[in-house]
């Protein structure tokens, strides 16, 4: 980790954890850190290691992948179950976000659900599902009831939330980068953007890019699995290959 002075600080040791995500107020960084062949910890840390760690779930069972924290007051999600297209078992669970070993599953079906993500304000839940035979893009209510709604059309991986409510940016199956603008009472899909193509490395099973507080730029990884770095792709309001037209996705 860099600070201003560019120093150079190691947040974590090799091999230590996966999955890392800021805490909202940009203090601290979560991740998973694993308790032998099974079992996971929820481990938050001071980025400038000013503090104790805190343990935020623990289980010795538990094969978790992917997480996603609410604001205090809300909800959490956890992404639990194997790694591989191939593989099933893979669901997503709700927590309170202040007690996180009081998961219980919300979207558990025979179909692999993957790649969580929380809206903003905590209220919607975005996630893929191969379900029909492929993955697509589906939103539903937190904690529910409600209606789900399938935002993607001919395939879709990776959903990340606007930091702006409202829109749902995915990576489609034609590796196109999509922005779905949604309204959410009743919940549906308005209109489509694409935005840029999509060379970039993808996440099998997790999500492997990110989006800027301002919701216009992305942290993207560029090159083979394991070589290269990340990469921020700016302004891509300017790129030549942007389509615009409010017309489904391809």
């Amino acid at each position: 980790m860099l600070r201003r002075t560019g120093a150079v600080q190691r947040l974590a040791a090799p091999g230590e954890g996966i999955s890392p995500e800021w805490s909202r107020d940009g203090r601290r960084v979560a991740f998973l850190r694993f308790l032998g062949p099974t079992g996971r910890e929820i481990v938050s840390r001071a980025w400038d290691r000013s503090g104790e760690d805190q343990v935020l779930f623990r289980d010795s069972s538990a094969v978790l992948f992917a997480f996603r924290l609410g604001a205090a007051g809300g909800w959490s999600v956890l992404r639990q179950g194997g790694i591989g297209s191939e593989t099933t078992g893979q669901d997503i669970l709700l927590a309170p976000a202040e007690s996180l070993s009081r998961a219980r599953p919300f979207v558990a079906t025979a179909a692999n659900e993957v790649m969580p993500d929380l809206s903003p304000d905590g209220r919607w839940l975005a996630y893929a599902s191969n379900e029909s035979g492929r993955r697509e893009i589906y939103v539903q209510p937190v904690p529910g009831p409600g209606a789900r709604l399938q935002v993607s059309i001919a395939g879709g991986r990776e959903p990340l939330w606007s930091p702006q409510s409202g829109t749902l940016f995915y990576r489609s199956a034609e590796r196109l980068i999509i922005a779905a603008r949604l309204e959410m009472a009743p919940l549906r899909v308005v209109r489509w953007d694409t935005l840029f193509v999509d060379r970039f490395t993808r996440g099998q099973s997790r999500t492997n890019w990110s989006v800027f507080p301002n919701g216009k730029e992305f942290l993207m990884i560029s090159g083979s699995q394991g070589t290269g770095g990340p990469k921020a792709v700016v302004n891509w309001p300017q790129l030549p290959v942007m389509k615009r037209g409010g017309s489904e996705p391809r």
